[in-house]
């Protein structure tokens, strides 16, 4: 048999309500254990009940408990299938990243499973092929601006022959001469400015920003200095990357990065299921370590059948709530942090850590211990559409529902205040949270919809007593 932690958790505290004396539950908030010997009339315990399948349990021990009321309502319940299905990453919110540049890792700042965000360093590499970029960057640079130079000079010459042409103190031929010189300094700057731009657009080829340009123009120095970047918010999934590993466009991925926010569970649906799944229907998610379960949308529905399987892959997008799992393998030896130039960048990073973990520190999870992790198997209660199911009918919470020898049964008020008995239920397949309620139950009814386990503990104890 398996056990959930609900399920454990069920257990342990119907033993611990077997242990508590049951007028801690029974009697009024003021009255002392102790005291109850020094009345001389005998007060009302908890097993003095008219019926022994009622139980009487104070407001207090209610609000202890967490015993909640509610009215049978009518709800239009969608058919539910169960599908196996796997948990994959969000190949959407995926990046796999390697070096544009050739060159060698000269420094590592991301370690397996570190939390990374876009625009943070994960490596700096040293890159003759960037540096000799970043030269012909400069010369043409200087090219341009000797250009302009020589057009003004040109330019102001030509203007002082205007001059003397009209008093015809200039031949024609050095007239047009200057006019010439003025033509091909315009060239030239042309020339130059084509040239400039294609060694900065080759500098964006290898991966360089605008601002790592205007960066290498103001200073006027040659780095040769790559700083492989992260494209996405995410966490480092994948690094195969060493210090003094020689890389670039042709090797293989140095990091792979997964935005862990969202994932995709692929659901296999058989074929005489699919055609009555549609996007945006909704599924409960649940694993080995969930069974709980977590709520997804389904985003995809494949329009092939697989030979094999006769099943068709329906893509759910879950949202990932799980606990902050950080990797053990951190290659200590090889994972050296940039500093020096970078001390600023790291600064940064590390006020961005803070802010994570104050906004975790600070995050609500609607359902705990909820853990998907890709590549893990699951199974999916998908919502259909179009079947025989989905009519309105009248439904409770699944935690309202529980077996008292052998039967269904809610737990509903009785005649006398603050006592409860087991209302016998005939019971229809769960959808989603909900449970449909054939029989036993009609609409406005009011039944305990949280913490019956709790009247069930009790209404069991109370069999025992009546039996001794």
């Amino acid at each position: 048999m398996k056990f959930t932690s609900h399920t454990i958790g069920k257990m342990i505290l119907s033993i611990a309500l077997f242990l508590i004396p049951f007028n801690i539950l029974a009697e009024e908030a003021g009255h002392d254990h102790d005291d109850a010997h020094d009345h001389g009339a005998e007060e009302p315990s908890a097993h003095d009940h008219g019926h022994s399948d009622e139980v009487k349990i104070t407001q207090e021990a209610a609000k202890l408990f967490g015993i909640t009321m509610n009215s049978v309502s009518v709800h239009a319940l969608n058919e539910v299938i169960s599908v196996p299905a796997r948990v994959a990453y969000n190949e959407e919110q995926v990046a796999h990243i390697n070096s544009p540049v050739s060159g060698r890792i000269a420094e590592l700042s991301a370690r397996l499973g570190d939390e990374v965000r876009k625009g943070d360093v994960l490596a700096v590499i040293a890159s003759p092929e960037l540096g000799e970029a970043e030269s012909a960057l400069l010369q043409h640079r200087s090219l341009v601006d000797a250009a302009h130079s020589t057009l003004e000079i040109a330019k102001g010459a030509f203007e002082r022959a205007e001059e003397l042409r009209k008093t015809n103190s200039i031949s024609v031929s050095d007239f047009f001469t200057r006019q010439g010189e003025v033509k091909k300094a315009e060239s030239d700057v042309k020339i130059a400015e084509a040239n400039f731009t294609a060694s900065r657009n080759r500098l964006i080829v290898l991966g360089q920003g605008e601002e790592d340009i205007e960066h290498i123009v103001g200073a006027n120095a040659v780095s040769g200095r790559f700083e492989l970047r992260a494209p996405i918010n995410g966490r480092v999934i994948q690094r195969d990357a060493t210090l003094g590993e020689v890389v670039g466009p042709d090797k293989d991925l140095a990091f792979v990065i997964a935005d862990l926010s969202t994932l995709w569970v692929i659901a296999e649906v058989p074929e005489r299921s699919v055609h009555r799944v549609a996007i945006g229907a909704k599924g409960i998610i649940s694993s080995s370590l969930d069974t709980a379960g977590v709520d997804g949308v389904v985003t995809y529905v494949s329009p092939d059948i697989s030979a094999r399987t006769r099943t068709a892959q329906v893509r759910l997008v879950a949202a990932e709530s799980h606990e902050d799992h950080g990797s053990d393998d951190h290659e200590g030896a090889g994972a050296e942090h940039a500093h020096s130039a970078h001390e600023g960048h790291d600064h940064d990073h590390e006020a961005h850590s803070q802010e994570k973990e104050e906004a975790s520190e600070n995050h609500t999870v609607t359902r705990e211990h909820v853990v998907l992790r890709p590549g893990m198997f699951a199974q999916v209660q998908l919502e259909t559409s179009g079947g025989t199911t989905n009519a309105a009918v009248i439904a409770v919470e699944e935690a309202a529902i529980q077996t008292v020898e052998g039967g269904d049964v809610v737990f509903v008020p009785a005649d006398e205040p603050d006592t409860y008995k087991p209302q016998p239920v005939r019971i229809g397949t769960r959808v989603g949270d909900l449970v449909p309620v054939l029989s036993g139950l009609k609409e406005g009814d009011k039944y305990v919809a949280t913490g019956s386990f709790i009247l069930k503990a009790e209404l069991a104890k109370e069999g025992v007593a009546h039996e001794h």
